[in-house]
Formats: structure tokens, sequence, C-alpha cells
């Protein structure tokens, strides 16, 4: 759930800063932000660790 979370707040944040982009998702059925996925568990996860990112 914490990840499903993420990923809807991710797409609430980009329809209130770019929403001409969200819409762009939408209608190419992205919308649900799954593309996302991966930089959400490097980001909060720290799958790596922080120095190899940076």
């Amino acid at each position: 759930a914490g990840m499903k979370l993420q990923l809807l707040q991710l797409q609430q944040l980009l329809e209130f800063v770019c929403p001409a982009l969200a819409r762009h998702l939408v209608n190419r059925e992205a919308a649900n932000m799954y593309f996302c996925f991966r930089w959400l568990l490097v980001w909060f996860k720290r799958e790596f660790c922080l120095s190899d990112i940076m």
C-alpha cells in the first residue's frame, strides 16, 4: 500500500505542477505512474548507497 500511495501522490503532484503532462499521461494510459516505480525505489528505499547514486 505504501508504494501505491506514493505513486498516487506523485500523480496528484504532477496534476498540480504540470496539468498538460498529466493529461498527456491520461491519454496514453500511463496516469498510474508505474513507470516511476524504480525512481521511488531508489529514492525512498535506498536500493543503492547514497554515494553510488549521486
